[in-house]
C-alpha cells in the first residue's frame, strides 16, 4: 500500500512539473509592461505620449492621432500632411501586430522635443506576418493649449508605412 502511495505521488509530482514547463504565459496586449528611462516629469509625459501613438497606430485610433498629430506636420522627404498620414493608417491594407518603441532618447529645448529610438513592428501582410526593426525621430512642439504634439516625424516612418502598399 505505501508503494501505492508513493508512486501515485511520483507520478502526479512528474505531471505537475511537465504541465509547468509546457504552460505558454500569453500577457494581453493591453497590459504590456514598460520600464520608464525617464529622468524627469516632462520626459516620462513625451515617452508615454510616444507609447500612446504606437498603440494608436496598432488600433487605428483616428481620435487619438488628430490629438497626438499636430496640425502642420510633415514627414521628412514626403508630402504627407497629417490628414493624408490618418488615412494611410486607417487604410485597410495597413495592419500592425504591435509597435514597439526601445532606446527612446528624449531631448528636450524648451517648447521643442526631440524623440529618437529604435521601433520594433509586426504586422500582418498577404501572406502571414513580417516584422522590422528601425529607427525613429520625432519632433514634439507644445501647443498652445500645453499639450504636446508631434509635429515632423523622420524618412524611416514612411518607408515602414509604404512598405506595405
Amino acid at each position: 500500500m505505501k508503494n501505492l502511495i508513493l508512486l501515485t505521488f511520483i507520478l502526479l509530482a512528474n505531471f505537475v512539473i511537465i504541465s509547468a514547463q509546457t504552460k505558454k504565459v500569453v500577457v494581453s496586449s493591453e497590459k504590456k509592461v514598460r520600464v520608464s528611462q525617464a529622468k524627469n516629469p516632462a520626459e516620462k509625459e513625451l515617452e508615454d505620449l510616444e507609447y500612446k501613438l504606437s498603440d494608436a497606430l496598432v488600433s487605428k485610433d483616428e481620435t487619438v492621432l488628430k490629438e497626438l498629430i499636430f496640425d502642420d506636420f510633415s514627414i521628412a522627404g514626403s508630402s504627407i500632411t497629417k490628414k493624408s498620414y490618418i488615412e494611410i493608417v486607417k487604410a485597410p491594407q495597413l495592419n500592425f501586430n504591435s509597435v514597439e518603441k526601445s532606446e527612446m532618447r528624449i531631448r528636450i529645448y524648451g517648447e521643442t522635443a526631440v524623440v529618437s529610438g529604435r521601433n520594433n513592428t509586426s504586422r500582418k501582410i498577404e501572406n502571414g506576418e513580417s516584422s522590422s526593426v528601425f529607427n525613429f525621430m520625432d519632433v514634439w512642439v507644445k501647443s498652445k493649449n500645453g499639450n504636446w504634439q508631434c509635429v515632423a516625424m523622420s524618412q524611416d516612418s514612411v518607408l515602414l508605412i509604404f512598405s506595405l502598399y
